[in-house]
């Protein structure tokens, strides 16, 4: 029951409001959505290490943060690995804990703001994840690197969508048995199966999705002689198999 949540919670993010496009997965790990958004919206980002908080400038206050930077993402200053900066109002910080702080000018005077404790691998994902503003097809492919591998099983909590018309199950664990949740996906245009185990067997079950008008197959066990009776079955549909 936990899976299926995941599932749907990731199909939810994923989703473009008002559209069917979508994808498949299991459960995810790392940082969400909303610290690439962070990353997206910030004129400078740095990844640095907590020092020792500090009494905060007036009494009764929340105490500052004393943070060494240890790596700039982006910047529109002159600041540099190494810095050592304040982020006010940050609480009890740990030394050696690490942050993502960003940097906002308010009257000509520089502040930083620590988003939250973020380990480094955390933060390159942040980073490295596409634009929140792209389609959720485009962004797809990324965020199932990290997720732990689609099986058949999680293709099929995917029965019923009937009005999918985008499904990415690239680098996946679905085979030939998994793709038989597919068939009722008669509004499906957009599918990727690159890189799975899907073979010349399931040609039936795709030949049967005639509103698919782009297929990828490369690096799947897809033969050559496959593809060509795809092609044969699907004429209005791009197959791309990489050879």
């Amino acid at each position: 029951m936990i899976r299926h949540s995941f599932l749907l919670i990731l199909l939810t993010a994923l989703s473009i409001a008002g559209t069917t496009s979508t994808a498949a997965a299991w459960e995810s790990f790392g940082p969400p959505l909303t610290l690439s958004q962070r990353v997206a919206q910030s004129d400078t980002v740095v990844f640095g290490e907590c020092l020792n908080s500090v009494e905060p400038a007036t009494k009764g206050g929340v105490r500052d943060g004393r943070f060494r930077i240890l790596h700039v993402a982006k910047t529109s200053e002159a600041i540099e690995k190494g810095k050592i900066v304040v982020a006010a109002g940050v609480g009890n910080w740990k030394v050696g804990e690490h942050a993502m702080l960003t940097l906002f000018k308010k009257q000509s005077e520089d502040f930083w703001k620590v988003s939250l404790v973020i380990s480094r691998a955390c933060f390159d994902y942040a980073l490295a994840a596409p634009n929140p503003e792209q389609d959720a097809e485009k962004r797809a492919p990324y965020f199932l690197r990290h997720l732990n591998p689609i099986t058949d099983k999680g293709v099929a909590q995917l029965d019923g969508l009937t009005k999918l018309t985008s499904l990415y199950l690239g680098e996946t664990k679905v085979t030939d048995v998994g793709l038989k949740s597919l068939a009722k996906m008669t509004k499906l245009q957009k599918l990727w199966l690159n890189g799975t185990a899907v073979s010349d067997a399931a040609i039936p079950l795709l030949a049967g999705l005639k509103s698919l008008r782009e297929l990828h197959v490369e690096k799947s066990q897809l033969s050559a002689a496959g593809v060509l009776e795809l092609r044969k079955r699907l004429p209005t549909c791009e197959i791309l198999d990489g050879r």
